[in-house]
């Protein structure tokens, strides 16, 4: 993040980069305690999104996950990377994930939906994302995404790497990761099934 946002985010305090953005972050996020909280706190993540938006969206993003077809699929921002504690991302979901299995991560995580809205196809049914919306998830938990109206943008917060992540297939064998997406650069290819 460019130091004259970490220092509008900072305010007075004069704490670390991610120090501060984990307060903003805590602070949209808190538990309402009324109807009236909900809205406040919908409308300080429509805020702090579009915050984030506009400091990161300029530049060329730090990963871009590409379909089968060869078409951006999901940019990636990092706000704040730190694998053995904790990862803030911005996300530009672009395309639906691949129907060809639901797929899981290699950490506990957390989505905050900004901009646009999302399905999350789970193993026990769906879910419509909206703007304000926050999900938890552990890293087993299986998902895909599918773009409902975008682009969609999302701010996703991750703990520290605690497995290897892969894809549930339609016959319920589990591939790892590296058997299905390549890693080549700041891009990301999702591979053809034969591979």
């Amino acid at each position: 993040m460019p130091q004259e946002h970490v220092e509008s985010f900072a305010g007075s305090s004069g704490s670390g980069k991610s120090t501060d953005i984990l307060e903003l972050v805590a602070a949209a996020t808190a538990a309402p305690s009324s109807q009236i909280d909900l809205a406040c706190q919908a409308a300080s993540l429509v805020c702090l999104g579009n915050t984030f938006i506009e400091a990161y969206s300029h530049n060329e993003p730090d990963l871009i996950l590409v379909d089968e077809e060869g078409d951006d699929q999901l940019r990636r921002w990092h706000v704040v990377r730190d694998r053995y504690r904790l990862n803030i991302y911005l996300h530009q979901v672009l395309k639906a994930d691949s129907a060809r299995g639901l797929h899981d991560h290699p950490w506990a995580s957390h989505s905050i939906i900004l901009k646009g809205v999302l399905r999350e196809v789970l193993e026990s049914g769906e879910r419509i994302l909206y703007p304000g919306s926050i999900t938890a998830r552990s890293a087993e938990e299986l998902h895909r995404l599918e773009v409902v109206e975008g682009p969609v943008w999302t701010l996703f917060i991750t703990g520290p790497k605690v497995r290897d992540w892969g894809f549930m297939m339609p016959d319920g064998t589990w591939r790892h990761s590296e058997t299905m997406v390549k890693i080549e650069g700041k891009r990301a290819y999702t591979l053809p099934m034969d591979i």
